[in-house]
């Protein structure tokens, strides 16, 4: 039987940046990574580290973005593992992202028996408990742009409200637990938006996730230009630019 989940990876982070500015698709947006029960190099949970993330940037793209699974067995050497790729990236842009995220994580989470690094392109998560099927809220950071829209924040809030909103109950509701979509605004201007989960959640599960992260908008983005919510079950994003591949 796998370890029983640990609350030893907790956080909050509030995170800032101009979204204008794309950071590579080699460097992570942010990584998360515990402190506590260190694993030894070259040990059983090592070795099973890197075979895992291996296997999850194999598999994802060859499953429409989403894998998880586990390797060994009791404590010390069992590691579980979840893979994440944006809806509408391409397979291969899929794989590239999981393989530079696998690497990352060791050289940013060094002997880190838990972690969360979200890319652009990507997410990657794993731990030394079962985590599948549980929604995870307590790993979270948003970003935003730091300007802000010249005129009605108030109107223009809505309006990223109601597309968000329309994309999470198509999330839920997706095969890919994924949405994306186009907005006019007010003032003339085209809002593009996405909402994702990962597919180990039940809808409800999924539901409930977006419901959380997009209500997080008032203190995260309001009268912003863009901004998206990222946790280690669901995120959203919201830009006035084209960013979606769609």
């Amino acid at each position: 039987m796998a370890p029983s989940a640990s609350s030893a990876l907790r956080l909050l982070v509030c995170f800032a940046v101009v979204l204008l500015a794309v950071a590579g698709d080699d460097q992570p947006l942010y990584s998360v990574c515990s402190t506590s029960g260190n694993y030894t190099a070259n040990g059983a949970f090592d070795k099973n580290l890197r075979k895992l993330t291996s296997l999850l940037a194999a598999v994802a793209p060859t499953a429409a973005g989403f894998a998880v699974s586990s390797l060994g067995s009791g404590v010390g050497a069992y590691v579980s593992g979840l893979a994440l790729c944006r809806g509408d990236v391409s397979s291969s842009d899929c794989g590239a992202c999981l393989a530079t995220a696998g690497t990352q994580a060791r050289e940013l989470c060094p002997r880190s028996r838990q972690a969360v690094l979200w890319f652009d392109h990507c997410m990657l998560k794993y731990s030394d408990a079962d985590f599948f099927g549980r929604v995870d809220l307590d790993h979270q950071i948003y970003m935003y742009n730091v300007n802000n829209v010249s005129s009605d924040p108030a109107r223009f809030d809505a309006e990223v409200a109601e597309l968000l909103g329309k994309l999470r109950a198509e999330a839920a509701a997706s095969s890919l637990y994924f949405a994306a979509g186009i907005s006019q605004t007010g003032a003339d201007r085209e809002l593009y938006g996405l909402a994702q989960c990962t597919r180990d959640l039940t809808r409800e599960d999924c539901d409930l996730c977006l419901g959380a992260v997009i209500g997080q908008l008032p203190s995260c983005c309001a009268g912003k230009r863009g901004g998206r919510v990222l946790s280690g079950s669901c995120n959203f994003r919201y830009e006035l630019y084209p960013f979606l591949n769609v």
